[in-house]
């Protein structure tokens, strides 16, 4: 199998129209190939994904190699446990910046974890929590962070940046980027945190929290994944 059908198998294995009955000749179509379709996956960190449509469509005792079947499950829980964590940390955020009067926006992945966009926590892989606050806020936050025993590990930037050094705390598993613009590069308007873009979330733990509304989470996702990190100039 060419890594083009590969692509295609994956996708519509993980996609939410999937259903057992059309997935089933799938599965079995691929039986030859299931290591080249989880090293496609992991290297697009889409394992999880995988692991849940299978198992969520009663398809996932159609792989014989249990050893790969072991490996899936791992990937799926460790995930799920790092994600668990994460929204007990988006938590603790927004608890410690709502006692000094800051409403923070939470961005990429916090917001998918806050909105709970996909059918279960454990599907989507994060590498680190990013908010945002008004940038006159910016450095009585990260005061109020460090009051709460969050330590600066991360390198400085210059002004230019959108985001300040990162931080973690001893108990949670993520990074932390407290941002100060969602987004900046030089030839492009970074998006404004305000009425237009931003809304509360339907997520009701969530209430003194924002997180931007889908066309500009999208939006955030293009210009973050194809500017920010350059991954149009590797043909990603």
């Amino acid at each position: 199998m060419n890594r083009e059908k590969i692509i295609e198998v994956l996708c519509r294995i993980i996609s939410p129209f999937s259903n057992e009955d059309n997935l089933a000749g799938i599965v079995e179509e691929a039986s030859n190939d299931w290591l080249d379709i989880v090293k496609t996956s992991n290297e697009n960190l889409l394992t999880p994904a995988l692991y849940f449509s299978l198992f969520y469509n009663r398809l996932f005792d159609k792989i014989k190699d249990e050893e790969l079947k072991n490996f899936l499950s791992t990937v799926y829980q460790k995930n799920l446990e790092r994600n668990e964590n994460i929204y007990k940390q988006i938590l603790d955020i927004q608890e410690i910046l709502s006692a000094c009067e800051i409403s923070p926006l939470f961005l990429k992945g916090a917001t998918v974890l806050i909105e709970k966009s996909y059918p279960d926590l454990g599907i989507r892989v994060m590498s680190d929590l990013d908010f945002m606050v008004l940038e006159d806020h910016i450095e009585k936050a990260i005061k109020k962070l460090q009051e709460n025993g969050y330590i600066i590990f991360g390198k400085a930037f210059n002004r230019w940046h959108h985001h300040y050094p990162r931080m973690n705390k001893n108990g949670f598993y993520a990074a932390i980027e407290p941002h100060f613009r969602v987004i900046y590069d030089k030839n492009i308007e970074y998006i404004p945190f305000n009425s237009e873009t931003s809304a509360a979330p339907s997520n009701g733990e969530f209430s003194n929290s924002y997180v931007l509304k889908p066309t500009w989470h999208l939006y955030h996702a293009f210009l973050h994944t194809a500017v920010v990190d350059k991954n149009h100039r590797q043909w990603r």
